[in-house]
């Protein structure tokens, strides 16, 4: 289901009487609902590095088959890792270290401020 007909299925079973009882406030609550599904799938879960892969250079959590130069049965390695410029980067099929199998957006953890 993609992130619009997630929107429209959350919309649709709002009752119109719930948010104000007019087409706009409908038409809100899909818009509202299609920026929620959006974000969701931003911020949250694994990516199949096969079918998407983030943007250049910035940094994610990835998931790796690779474990000091040997290959394992199924990706279980957690590091961090970004995609680079083929043309003046050595890279792994498009990324800093090789047997990247999924990936996530880094949640860019508060760095705690000492005085």
């Amino acid at each position: 289901m993609t992130n619009e007909e997630k929107a429209i299925d959350i919309a649709e079973n709002i009752s119109p009487y719930d948010i104000g009882g007019d087409n706009d406030a409908h038409y809100a609550a899909k818009e509202a609902a299609l920026s929620m599904a959006e974000w969701k799938d931003y911020q949250l879960g694994w990516h199949d590095a096969k079918k998407e892969q983030p943007p250049m250079d910035e940094e994610v959590i990835v998931l790796t088959n690779v474990l000091n130069g040997k290959e394992l049965s199924t990706p279980r390695r957690i590091c961090f890792g970004h995609i680079v410029d083929k043309e003046i980067c050595v890279d792994y099929d498009g990324w800093n270290i090789p047997g990247v199998a999924y990936w996530m957006y880094d949640p860019k953890l508060k760095e705690d401020k000492k005085s």
